[in-house]
């Protein structure tokens, strides 16, 4: 896509460079969704305390930051493809290892094996998006792509419910692993390599990399600001303590069983589906700024009804509220990364910014894990909203605005018809 494409274009969205890329962001959310559901019951099924289910995720964030900025930089050298089969491969192989684990510690090991897999796909996967977008399109693109992967997450959890109900809990990571066959051949032989030819080699000085990779970015008010806001939206994600906490408390102190804990978490997608549309317009029409501000204002509501549920209806309420915030600042903060991004440079960027994401859900299910021990789930749900609160004060304060329109900038060259 070009700078030249017009507000509101849907066949420049819509292509058959950009469908494939949205389908394997449909299918890798499918399996992602059915094991985000079995991963902490299965886990909680060896009888452990519930610090070592938070351990789960900090593990997974651990393996996503080491991997990160090693993969961005291997796309800038060898291309975004070969990182995103490969990433594919090496979690389709530990979910598979996954469905004969006879034990927590095993079961454990794998999980970080298979996060290393993921940091892998998503960094590439990532990346590839922000190629194929520009500063103009690129909300309403990765609106697009949230679409896509939010029907993964309404099928994901949904199946995976039915899957426990008839069959062992462990049934759900074979169903995971069947998920990466279909994106394994589109990714070879449907979606086209992306990498720029600016990134084929350099032989730039050091200092002068340091510049093109903007990493002088990474000491400002601003980023700061914008790091402090992922830290807090990391721990309410489903990939942090959210997706951590919320299938044990919703089953406690809520009494749900797992297929309508399953359904409230397909019930997100459901939303976020019809959310993220307009959300995508409001980022390229109004701002990213606006959209963060107003979803972590959602997200810290959530997080406060979380600490208040005691029923079914208590929960749909506290995922109405979870819905509209997690649709609305995840995309806008990913959005806001990928418009800081220097083309040059955007993998090796984007991996270090993958970097920083992944601290936190290292170091936040750890803390909020130990915060549930000690004090109870509601404790831990009560500190992330006050984190969601003050980070979103600091960023309305000091976070920087990167929304382009095509009349603000000259016109960039055509990207290469070969990717």
């Amino acid at each position: 896509m070009s700078t030249e494409d017009r507000p509101g274009d849907l066949r420049s969205l819509l292509s058959l460079r950009t469908i494939p890329v949205y389908s394997i962001f449909a299918l890798w959310s499918l399996g992602t969704g059915a094991q985000q559901l079995a991963r902490p019951l299965f886990a909680a099924s060896f009888g452990v305390p519930v610090f070592l289910v938070t351990v789960i995720a900090a593990t997974n964030s651990l393996a996503w930051m080491v991997t990160a900025p090693v993969t961005g930089f291997l796309t800038d050298r060898w291309g975004r493809k070969p990182l995103v089969i490969a990433g594919n491969a090496l979690r389709g192989l530990t979910t598979l290892a996954q469905f004969f684990a006879p034990g927590f510690w095993m079961f454990l090991v794998l999980e970080f094996i298979g996060g290393i897999g993921v940091s892998m796909w998503v960094t590439g996967a990532s990346i590839i998006m922000a190629d194929i977008t520009s500063g103009e399109n690129r909300g309403r693109a990765n609106a697009i792509r949230s679409m896509s992967a939010r029907l993964g997450m309404i099928a994901g959890p949904f199946v995976g419910g039915l899957l426990a109900t008839f069959f062992p809990l462990r049934s759900i990571f074979l169903f995971n692993t069947l998920t990466k066959i279909p994106i394994h051949f589109i990714t070879a032989y449907m979606i086209r390599e992306t990498r720029p030819e600016a990134a084929r080699g350099s032989s730039t000085p050091a200092a002068s990399r340091m510049d093109r990779l903007g990493l002088t970015m990474f000491m400002s008010l601003s980023m700061l600001a914008l790091a402090l806001a992922v830290f807090a939206l990391t721990l309410m994600s489903f990939t942090g303590v959210f997706g951590i906490l919320f299938p044990l408390h919703a089953r406690d102190a809520a009494g749900l069983s797992t297929a309508q804990i399953g359904n409230m978490m397909s019930l997100t997608g459901i939303i976020g589906i019809g959310l993220s549309y307009p959300n995508g317009y409001i980022m390229d029409r109004y701002g990213r700024k606006v959209a963060l501000i107003a979803g972590m204002c959602l997200l810290t509501a959530a997080a406060y009804f979380m600490t208040r549920i005691a029923g079914l209806n208590s929960v749909l309420i506290m995922v109405l509220f979870y819905s509209f915030g997690q649709t609305m600042t995840m995309a806008s903060s990913e959005v806001l990364a990928m418009d800081l991004a220097p083309t040059e440079r955007r993998g090796a960027f984007l991996g270090i910014w993958q970097t920083f994401r992944n601290m936190s859900g290292f170091i936040g299910p750890l803390a909020a894990g130990g915060i549930a021990q000690q004090l109870g789930v509601g404790a831990a749900f009560l500190a992330i909203a006050g984190l969601l609160a003050a980070s979103a004060v600091f960023y309305l304060a000091f976070g920087k605005e990167t929304r382009r329109r095509a009349a603000d900038t000259p016109p960039a060259a055509p990207a290469d018809p070969r990717g």
